[in-house]
């Protein structure tokens, strides 16, 4: 997209650590879902670096938001829990890394390909704005103003005397966390900080709690062989909610109905 090398890679650097401490999160904690309210982009308009002042720079920004947007602004498409999904498939599988990473590239195009088939039937048979606001209109319009604000250097304004000190200040108790937690098991996990800082906690952390009381009786009372005996009616639980939001939404386009069933949980969108 005309991205300086620079710039493209001090881009990549930032994503591939935000990514790598995210999978932390996932991996010790579970979250799923993550909205971060940092990145590249908050960066650069805390350091001065965007706007009209800086064209260069702004349009090489600007030029890869949507990127950005695809990875992390939706948040299902959060590619930590695919990847570590990924790793834990292969290890139970026992499939060679050929064998194994074919296969999966190869679904990810079948998926692409599909995908967009489908996209474009509902859109030109429906029309986009029947379909749901935040994937036709609402998400895209969003995405270009931003974009816009971001170029042109509206609404950068931002007081960064204390933002040095925050970040400090962040990293240092991430790091006492971690040298206590090593130390004294009674100390709080360093990744109860990072999952604060997700918007999203408040919606699911309900969920989270009944799977840990579920997980610790069956493991108290019944040891990790019932464990292994009761984890497959779990898991089909949570594929059948899926299901269940792939069939509605099948029906409510074939019969033209708002039916409010989303896999969403902190607002639900009536197809």
């Amino acid at each position: 997209s005309g991205v300086a090398v620079q710039w493209a890679i001090l881009y990549m650097s930032i994503v591939i650590l935000t990514m790598v401490g995210l999978m932390r999160v996932v991996a010790e904690g579970g979250m799923y879902w993550f909205q971060l309210h940092v990145g590249p982009f908050h960066l650069a308009r805390l350091a001065g670096l965007a706007g009209t002042s800086n064209p260069a720079t702004a349009g090489a920004l600007a030029s890869l938001m949507p990127t950005h947007s695809v990875l992390f602004l939706e948040t299902k498409d959060f590619l930590a829990p695919a990847v570590l999904n990924s790793f834990k498939m292969q290890d139970e599988t026992r499939a060679s890394r050929r064998t194994f990473h074919t296969t999966v590239i190869l679904a990810i195009l079948a998926t692409m390909i599909v995908s967009v088939i489908v996209i474009l039937l509902l859109g030109y048979e429906k029309g986009v704005d029947r379909g749901n606001r935040w994937f036709w209109t609402g998400g895209p319009r969003s995405l270009l103003d931003q974009t816009m604000r971001l170029v042109s250097g509206v609404g950068l304004k931002a007081d960064t005397g204390w933002t040095g000190y925050l970040y400090a200040i962040g990293a240092a108790w991430v790091i006492l966390s971690i040298l206590m937690r090593r130390r004294f098991f009674w100390w709080l996990h360093p990744i109860g900080f990072a999952m604060i800082a997700n918007p999203l906690a408040t919606h699911l952390w309900f969920s989270f709690f009944l799977g840990w009381i579920f997980k610790k009786l069956t493991v108290k009372y019944g040891g990790r062989h019932m464990y292994a005996k009761i984890r497959p009616f779990f898991i089909g639980i949570i594929l059948g909610e899926v299901l269940s939001c792939f069939f509605w939404s099948v029906v409510a386009n074939v019969f033209e109905m708002q039916i409010r069933v989303d896999i969403n949980r902190y607002n639900p969108h009536p197809y």
